[in-house]
């Protein structure tokens, strides 16, 4: 996987990231509001909440979190990397705080130039690698992890022979978790029939909208293109969570299996939906890109 890669790195975050762990029940009652914006979906104004708790309280961690996460959903990064490293100081035994730092440093590594993806790949490595340590029952760190040696270069860490390992010994845990990292194995491996099997048999288990994404993602590769989009347009009707994959995503792909499928004018409307519904300068970039050499 190439890091400078926007989408591929967004289903690299698909597959090793699950939801966050709710947070509600650490909450002070001052951050109720935002919290009530931001399960709402109205991340704009819960960020110009957390903003404003911010600067009335800029020591609190958990404060930063939030706003960090924030920031994450509103397309600025930079901003949300540097609000979870806050948060992360003030609170460094957190786990959760190294775990959401590292999905934040995987989305950051599209924003910097060439000569600095590799030092944000390892710090991404690094934070998932602390959440894990600090917390060995924190599982969405555990696969974090898992996902980064399966898919990572060999120069940024990643290995397969660790991820693997690591993987058997979270699969005695946690055994129906693990379909997705045990799908993208095989696949790396290019053991293809198999793949499909791990990633039907994840879809047949829990037909939730993150699985319909991954399945679709494994049958696009293998040019099974109308199972495809028909998983997509399926996965298009669902209620989101604010963690899922996005729309943007979503229509990015369907957009990329019409060109292949050389379906131009609806290659040029779904790449249009992507670009309307996404909010990430360096994705917009790449849509832009792909809509260019449809004309």
């Amino acid at each position: 996987m190439k890091l400078g890669h926007p989408f591929a790195l967004s289903l690299f975050l698909f597959y090793c990231l699950l939801p966050p762990t709710p947070v509600h029940s650490q909450l002070a009652v001052d951050l109720k509001p935002g919290m009530d914006y931001f399960d709402g979906k109205a991340y704009p104004e819960a960020r110009s909440y957390f903003e404003r708790l911010t600067h009335d309280d800029p020591g609190n961690p958990v404060i930063a979190y939030n706003l960090g996460r924030c920031y994450f959903k509103t397309g600025q990064i930079k901003n949300a990397v540097e609000s979870l490293e806050r948060a992360v100081a003030l609170d460094e035994k957190n786990a959760q705080y190294h775990y959401f730092l590292g999905m934040a440093y995987a989305s950051y590594v599209n924003e910097v130039g060439m000569f600095r993806k590799l030092g944000v790949a390892k710090k991404m490595k690094s934070a998932w690698f602390t959440a894990a340590t600090l917390d060995e029952e924190h599982k969405l760190s555990q696969i974090a992890v898992i996902g980064f040696y399966l898919r990572a270069p060999g120069l940024a860490g990643g290995s397969l022979e660790e991820g693997a390992r690591r993987m058997a010994l979270l699969k005695q845990k946690y055994p129906d978790e693990v379909f997705p990292m045990e799908g993208s194995l095989a696949e790396k491996q290019e053991q293809f029939d198999d793949a499909e099997r791990i990633f039907r048999k994840t879809v047949e288990a829990d037909r939730t909208p993150r699985n319909l994404f991954g399945l679709a993602s494994f049958l696009s590769r293998m040019k099974k293109y109308d199972e495809a989009v028909a998983l997509i347009e399926e996965y298009l009707t669902l209620n989101l969570s604010w963690d899922d994959p996005s729309k943007a995503l979503a229509y990015f792909m369907l957009g990329s299996i019409f060109s292949e499928r050389k379906m131009n004018a609806e290659a040029m409307a779904a790449f249009q939906l992507a670009k309307t519904e996404n909010n990430i300068q360096s994705f917009d970039e790449q849509i832009q890109a792909r809509m260019k050499k449809l004309n």
